[in-house]
């Protein structure tokens, strides 16, 4: 039986993702005539091309295709198992942690989260990505992250969400607004007066849906947006 070296999955992986040997070397911390050796190797076990040079870069063949997903998420298993078998010891740990988080996030979270790992986990630092809300779930599968901070909706089994904390919206206007003027208890607006009302819309960058953009989804309501931002 023909031994099989598991780091060449790691290069596969770094490959698929980056599409060049100079790019996967970075991701890999290799040289890059490592990581062309061992796509050699590659290609002499698969008897296949598997990464064609274009201009465009490093394409995946047919066969690179295929075998990817199944590839790339038995990488990701492997590397949760030895994870979770491996004790963790904040104190002692050399890791970087990949974080998905809005600019927003960033402003609430890390200025808690830091002063924690310099006092409990010196060697420990954090990579923040910022990507569009929509590809969270899929950077998260994939173990381009470790993970993220937002609003998501994770399908049953494949990861783990916990509960931070439950966001209340305010709405914001002129003090002189019928929404401002209208007898209603403190605190409240009256759902038709909002919904015929002039909105701004501000939508940060990597955002696809904002706030009003969810209400109108879930409610089914028609606003007039007058300004994007």
């Amino acid at each position: 039986m023909t031994s099989f070296d598991l780091n060449l999955v790691r290069v596969f992986d770094a490959l698929m993702r980056h599409r060049s040997v100079s790019g996967a070397a970075t991701a890999l911390n290799l040289t890059q005539p490592a990581v062309s050796n061992a796509l050699r190797r590659l290609r002499a076990l698969t008897d296949d091309d598997l990464f064609v040079r274009t201009r465009r870069g490093m394409e995946p063949t047919a066969f690179s295709l295929a075998a990817g997903d199944s590839l790339t998420e038995g990488l990701r298993l492997i590397r949760h198992g030895l994870e979770r078998a491996a004790p963790f010891d904040p104190a002692t740990a050399r890791r970087s942690f990949r974080v998905l988080m809005t600019d927003a996030g960033e402003m609430v979270f890390l200025p808690r989260i830091m002063p924690r790992l310099r006092r409990l986990a010196p060697n420990v630092d954090v990579r923040v990505m910022q990507l569009p809300l929509a590809r969270y779930l899929e950077t998260l599968e994939t173990d381009q992250a470790d993970f993220a901070v937002g609003n998501l909706h994770p399908k049953a089994g494949t990861l783990v969400l916990r509960r931070l904390f439950d966001e209340e919206y305010a709405i914001a206007c002129r003090r002189t607004h019928a929404l401002a003027t209208a007898a209603m208890p403190e605190g409240t607006a009256d759902a038709t007066a909002l919904i015929a009302a002039d909105h701004v819309v501000v939508r940060p960058p990597n955002t696809n849906e904002v706030v009003s953009d969810t209400l109108a989804r879930l409610h089914g309501w028609s606003l007039h947006v007058a300004l994007v931002s």
